[in-house]
């Protein structure tokens, strides 16, 4: 096997453990396509990709991409990558806003991009861009950039200080806010003290609790 080029190594693992290039798709977040170039050689699997693709293949990184030794070494100076929980849908913030009407009938055709997590999530989180300025604050330790893509997970309660993605009563899109609880009232605040913060209001709603960040360089 060692003679095959990176192709040739990814189909024959794949037939292997008896996946569909979808299914392998899926369970790394790309498409379909991305996997039969990797497959006929038109492109590679690089950084966070070709480490996904080894944990689904069950195998090295170094082996997938070289060839030299066996599938399953792993050398002692590079440290593994954690195990990957699954996958969650990219929405938009309209689509975010009708979450709690529509999580358990969305329609998968209208999400275009998953993303995989390292955290184990209800099977009704999803991933949101930041959109604004209104969560970037160098001073702030869990500032969140424009661009910056969230997972939020319906199922887990808010509580005091909690980042939360909420409704406004007068919004058809969701917000990303920080959630203060004072005594029997409730505010969203952004971290940017150029934006004022939100009293909580009958028609308001409070969607889901922001469990990780990161930041897509792509």
């Amino acid at each position: 096997m060692n003679t095959f080029e990176i192709g040739e190594r990814v189909r024959e693992l794949r037939k292997k453990h008896k996946m569909t290039q979808a299914e392998v798709a899926r369970k790394i977040g790309v498409s379909s396509p991305t996997i039969t170039q990797w497959e006929n050689n038109q492109t590679s699997p690089k950084g966070d990709n070709l480490l996904r693709l080894s944990q689904v293949l069950s195998c090295s990184p170094d082996w997938l991409m070289s060839g030299k030794g066996h599938p399953n070494d792993i050398h002692e100076n590079v440290e593994a990558a954690p195990r990957l929980k699954g996958l969650v849908p990219v929405i938009n913030e309209v689509q975010a806003g009708a979450w709690t009407d529509i999580k358990t009938g969305f329609d998968e055709s209208e999400i275009h991009e998953w993303i995989p997590t390292l955290q184990a999530n209800s099977r009704y989180a999803f991933a949101l861009r930041v959109v604004g300025d209104s969560m970037a604050n160098t001073s702030e330790r869990r500032s969140l950039s424009e661009g910056m893509i969230v997972v939020v997970d319906p199922e887990k309660q808010a509580k005091h200080r909690s980042i939360v993605v909420a409704r406004l009563a007068d919004s058809d899109k969701a917000t990303v806010k920080e959630l203060v609880i004072d005594g029997d009232r409730s505010y969203l605040r952004p971290f940017n003290s150029q934006y004022q913060i939100i009293p909580i209001t009958e028609g308001m709603v409070i969607i889901g609790t922001v469990v990780s960040a990161s930041l897509d360089l792509t």
